[in-house]
């Protein structure tokens, strides 16, 4: 018994003594804890850093003390001397303190801070984080973000850049294409601190050894000033180029549309409910310069696309589904636009400048009112009581359609018309050319100036035909009643 209590008592003597080894080669000492305060003293440089995985503090140099004492490890030599190289475990914390300044550092995971906290460096696997009492830089996998004082934000990611000026965001594209002093620093603060984590801790302990603080004004330099986001703003593409995005909205209880759109496509179709669904997907637009409004009034919807300056490589598209019974008026400009597939529709009314418009398998449509100027009209199997079309400068093609009445009024422009039935056929033009094969019309008045009509295969109850300079042909005319010229 005496000699296990003797034991015991040795035992809490070494473990209570300082540990003391003077070096002149290589020491490894094994660590027993997972954290540690570190000091050095009469070290004036240290020329290599790494880490092992033994939980070995391993110190290679000439007359170095290492004293150990619980969580405390102070590194010493009587002279001033170099550490050759200094090996820490993995795994085990180390802490130095200098002035107000605070350094914890672990395998690849390094952060100086104050001990206010109002400046940060932090260097991990996954980020790095760099805070200057309101300005904060933070690198991850995510991407690049800046947070300043001035309120003035820029996010650079798998989203490309975004900058924040006053609550107003502007989307500046890719990395690749940034140009300017903002992508500058961004690049150079990611190469600078992502280079070797060993190499920065080395500078960091160097600058430790030699009494300079721990925070360098080049580590906190992430000033965005008002110049950088100026002229990144001037010589970035302002423009939105990626992966597009994709925007969806459903309204209920909606019984007219309208639809006003500069430069973007359309397509309208069919809903499955009684919902107006509506998919917008962004591929490239002007940040400051577009907007889309969207505003619900009752039972009315207005859509609107807003385009403050003009942008060649503007590619948006709108894709909607309305229900039956619905009235539907669309005014576009630069943009093509197809109605398909939709049935039961109280109005359709379509105005396109500068833009071709497609309509098919169109059922049961009370009226419908279009207006083409610079583009072409194809309408291929429309049912419906009233179709009134006018057209400048374009060519119209019309085949498979029944309808109580159609009136067409053309400047400049040819029409086609293809196995149809009407009741009702009012037609002017004025320079343009009427061409109809395998229709049955009950009555036909048309009135052209420098303009022929020639219909080939079909049946015309009643015509009245005027012209200034203009021929009508019948080629195989199955059956008239009526002949006025």
């Amino acid at each position: 018994m005496r000699g296990d209590s003797g034991m015991k008592k040795l035992f809490i003597i070494l473990s209570i003594i300082v540990f003391s080894l003077s070096i002149f080669a290589e020491s490894r000492i094994k660590l027993q804890e997972d954290k540690y305060d570190l000091s050095f003293e009469n070290i004036t440089k240290i020329e290599k850093v790494d880490h092992n995985s033994e939980k070995e503090l391993r110190v290679k140099g000439e007359e170095i003390t290492i004293k150990i004492e619980k969580n405390q490890i102070a590194i010493k030599s009587k002279k001033k001397s170099v550490i050759n190289s200094i090996s820490f475990p993995r795994n085990v914390e180390f802490r130095l303190v200098r002035k107000d300044q605070i350094m914890t550092f672990k395998d690849n995971s390094l952060v100086v801070k104050t001990e206010k906290e109002d400046k940060i460096i932090e260097i991990k696997k996954d980020r790095i984080l760099v805070k200057d009492g309101a300005d904060t830089v933070r690198i991850d996998e995510d991407g690049i973000f800046i947070d300043s004082a001035d309120g003035e934000h820029v996010r650079l990611g798998k989203n490309g850049l975004m900058v924040k000026d006053n609550d107003e965001e502007t989307d500046l594209g890719f990395f690749g294409r940034l140009i300017g002093n903002i992508a500058g620093k961004i690049a150079n603060f990611a190469v600078r601190q992502s280079v070797n984590y060993n190499n920065i801790l080395n500078n960091k302990l160097n600058n430790f050894v030699s009494d300079e603080n721990l925070l360098d004004p080049d580590d906190l330099n992430i000033d965005i000033d008002r110049e950088d986001i100026d002229e990144i703003k001037k010589k970035a593409e302002d423009v939105k180029e990626e992966v597009p995005q994709i925007e969806n909205y459903v309204y209920r209880n909606i019984n007219e549309l309208d639809l006003k759109l500069v430069s973007s496509d359309y397509v309208i179709k069919k809903s499955d409910t009684e919902n107006v669904k509506i998919k917008i997907i962004k591929n490239k637009f002007p940040q400051n310069n577009y907007k889309i409004n969207i505003k619900q009034d009752n039972k009315k919807l207005e859509i609107e696309e807003k385009l403050k300056a003009s942008f060649s490589r503007l590619d948006v598209k709108f894709i909607i589904n309305v229900p039956r019974n619905i009235s539907l008026n669309i005014d576009t400009t630069s943009a093509d636009g197809t109605v398909n597939g939709i049935e039961k529709i109280n109005k359709l009314n379509i105005i396109s400048t500068s833009g071709d418009v497609s309509l098919y398998n169109l059922k049961k449509i009370d009226t419908t009112i279009i207006k083409v100027v610079s583009g072409d009209l194809n309408l291929t199997s429309l049912t419906g009581k009233n179709l009134n079309i006018t057209t400048t400068s374009g060519d119209s093609i019309i085949k498979d359609v029944e309808l109580s009445n159609l009136g067409i009024k053309v400047t400049s422009g040819d029409i086609k018309i293809n196995n149809s039935i009407i009741n009702k056929f009012d037609y002017k033009s004025i320079s343009g050319d009427l061409e109809g094969k395998d229709c049955n019309i009950n009555t036909l008045e048309a009135d052209t100036t420098s303009g022929d009509i020639d219909f080939e295969s079909s049946k015309i109850k009643s015509k009245v035909f005027k012209s200034i300079s203009g021929d009508f042909n019948i080629s195989r005319l199955l059956k008239f009643t009526k002949v006025v010229l």
